[in-house]
């Protein structure tokens, strides 16, 4: 369905070369090992309905990341629907609808997947299980408080987080050479 191979490979290289500049920043993390269709059924049983097909396909290649953007953890398949960081992350979910009816064409939560837990910051990213289906997959939102930013699909997400880390390489380079 994707290039997953090449954008996770590429995303891995940055972390390395950003943790050289800053560990403290970016603590240098691989994603876990490829889920089985067991582990993704599983998911989908626990969550109540079946992972965004493009989130699905790069689970396959890659089954959760820590520190996969900063301190926010890519949820694996053993996370989705149980543990520590879902139950952080649905009441970090709860908080942004607490104000009122989401904004912006922002769906209910029930028509929202926890994909993306901060443990030491308050991000969170979720998976749009409603909405337009644009290039084989749903969007991703990225909330602090508030929507920070919207992905047309996961895959978009991906690139938008490599994209991250070049410019925090660029920014700590520059400093480096100051």
């Amino acid at each position: 369905m994707s290039d997953w191979e090449a954008l996770i490979g590429h995303s891995v290289l940055l972390r390395q070369q950003l943790t050289r500049l800053d560990p403290e920043l970016s603590p240098y993390t691989v994603p876990g090992e490829g889920a089985t269709e067991e582990q993704l059924r599983l998911a989908e049983s626990r969550i109540g309905c079946p992972l965004d097909p493009l989130y699905r396909d790069f689970t396959r290649r890659a089954n959760g990341w820590k520190s996969f953007f900063t301190y926010a953890h890519l949820l694996g398949t053993e996370q989705l629907g149980q543990g520590e960081l879902w139950q952080k992350g649905n009441e970090l979910l709860g908080l942004h609808y607490s104000e009122g009816p989401p904004r912006d064409g922002f769906p209910p939560p029930s028509e929202v997947t926890v994909i993306g837990v901060g443990t030491e910051v308050t991000d969170l990213f979720v998976m749009w299980r409603t909405g337009p289906v644009l290039n084989g997959g749903h969007q991703v939102s990225w909330l602090a408080g508030e929507e920070v930013d919207r992905y047309p699909t996961f895959r978009d997400f991906l690139l938008s987080v490599n994209q991250y880390l070049r410019n925090d390489i660029k920014k700590f380079s520059s400093a480096a050479s100051d």
